[in-house]
């Protein structure tokens, strides 16, 4: 096969080997918008103008100089869609997805796919795309392009890259809204913060405004609450004396004199004696008590066996409708995201993405997710990486062909593929090949000494720059 797929690489001028059209996917962290994603933007235009000067320094031609061209889009999933993992995430990546295939249909070879994604909510997102890419058969917009649809290169920026549980996302969530909305109410991180330049000045002398007018509103809102908290308090605490019967003596007059709840008192023989020309306490009013004595007495019995058979339905339908709920949420894989997490990141059914370069960025300064938890499932990846180099050196297969071009029916394009295919570059690589200094080298991590959730690049922008130029040097195979 690869001595069909070389005959045709001489039809293709070499200007298509050195030309690397990317595309960037940055997946925003949970409530980013626009204006804050778009601040990376300037680090894939850094290193676009690097490579310009790199080829000026080493004084190559057109012909061989490296050209690199960068498409960026970003996407942020809706809170409801992150926070409560519903359906909507599908929907949601199908896009991304979508934008992957009509890239790689449309560069060929010279095609590439950098992920960039940002705390939890983007690796949730990207889950949620290897799961779709792992079921390409169920959806028809893609059922025939799976090929397509692998990353050459993965940035985890703050990410949680292990199995999501109950309490952690607890503690996530309330240091979340500690950092992003209690601090932001009584005015920290907005009057005080350094700004990066005059526009970010501007926007923190109106964000110490609008903070203050925040400020007032709460007060306004407090009291508002108060004005529709109080009466409905009152009725509450109203409601609770009646069931708690201490003010059953006025409310509760004729069931205290009953005694329902003592049989002996209950079934005692009553003579109520009066009259009706009684003006104070007619004996008509009193008929009505004797009545209601004889039909309690006779009905008691049906009453408890009511709430008995309610307990009994809610100790067998409550753990029933759990388990249908848990079956139903993992039968759709809501449950995978969380239960599996790091799994599913992995995608080690998938050689084109088990394989693809990895950069993980944090600190342990970050309370959220520390970059330590994020250390096993760089070397679980490594360590996964190589069974699978072990269990295809003994089959004798190549499974990392990401293209399985037929050149016998090609076309444009995948004339272009198996240029790439001949080439040692990310279109296309024999796993049994790579040996362990490259599998480390493209899986790696890096901590920043102290810097916040989703911060690092403000704070160290030099070192993150640094870092991703290597990294994406490493992954587009320019030397």
């Amino acid at each position: 096969m690869h001595e069909r797929k070389s005959s045709k690489s001489s039809i293709v001028s070499s200007e298509h080997e050195n030309t690397r059209n990317v595309l960037v996917i940055l997946l925003g962290w949970q409530g980013a918008n626009p204006r804050q994603l778009s601040k990376y933007n300037a680090i894939y235009d850094r290193y676009e103008d690097y490579i310009a000067k790199r080829n000026k320094l080493n004084n190559k031609d057109a012909e061989q100089s490296d050209k690199v061209h960068i498409i960026i889009k970003q996407y942020t999933a809706p809170i409801c869609d992150v926070g409560c993992n519903l359906f909507g995430l599908k929907s949601f990546c199908i896009p991304i997805l979508r934008a992957i295939q009509s890239h790689r249909n449309s560069f060929g070879a010279s095609s590439h796919v950098i992920v960039h994604s940002f705390s939890t909510a983007g690796t949730l997102i990207l889950c949620t795309m290897n799961d779709i890419i792992a079921n390409c058969d169920q959806y028809a917009d893609f059922k025939h392009n799976q090929h397509v649809l692998y990353y050459d290169g993965i940035i985890y920026d703050s990410p949680h890259l292990a199995p999501l549980s109950i309490s952690a996302g607890l503690r996530a969530a309330w240091t979340m809204l500690d950092l992003k909305v209690l601090s932001q109410c009584v005015c920290v991180h907005v009057s005080g913060g350094r700004a990066d330049d005059d526009a970010d000045t501007q926007l923190c002398a109106l964000g110490y405004v609008c903070c203050k007018l925040w400020y007032y509103l709460l007060y306004a809102l407090a009291f508002v609450l108060f004005l529709v908290l109080a009466p409905i308090a009152v009725i509450v605490f109203a409601v609770w004396n009646c069931v708690t019967c201490n003010v059953g003596y006025v409310c509760c007059h004729d069931k205290k004199l009953m005694a329902a709840q003592n049989a002996a008192i209950l079934c005692a023989p009553t003579l109520v004696l009066g009259s009706d020309a009684d003006r104070i306490n007619p004996v008509k009013k009193s008929v009505q008590f004797v009545d209601e004595k004889i039909a309690y007495v006779c009905c008691k019995l049906w009453y408890y066996l009511l709430y008995a058979l309610a307990f009994v339905l809610f100790l067998v339908l409550a753990p029933i409708a759990v388990i249908v709920y848990l079956v139903w949420q993992c039968v759709t894989c809501n449950m995978g995201t969380v239960c599996c997490h790091d799994q599913k990141l992995m995608a080690a059914q998938n050689a084109a993405i088990l394989c693809a370069p990895t950069l993980v960025l944090g600190s342990d300064a970050d309370r959220i997710n520390p970059v330590k938890k994020s250390v096993q499932f760089v070397d679980e990846k490594i360590a996964a990486i190589q069974r699978c180099q072990k269990v295809y050196r003994q089959k004798g297969t190549n499974i990392a062909s990401v293209y399985d071009v037929d050149v016998g029916e090609a076309t444009e394009d995948t004339v272009l593929l198996a240029v790439g295919l001949q080439h040692q570059g990310t279109k296309y690589y024999d796993v049994r090949d790579l040996d362990g200094e490259y599998i480390k080298a493209a899986n790696r991590y890096f901590a920043f000494d102290d810097s916040e959730h989703v911060q690092h690049y403000r704070k160290y922008p030099k070192e993150y720059q640094r870092e991703i130029t290597r990294f994406m040097d490493l992954c587009l195979n320019i030397k």
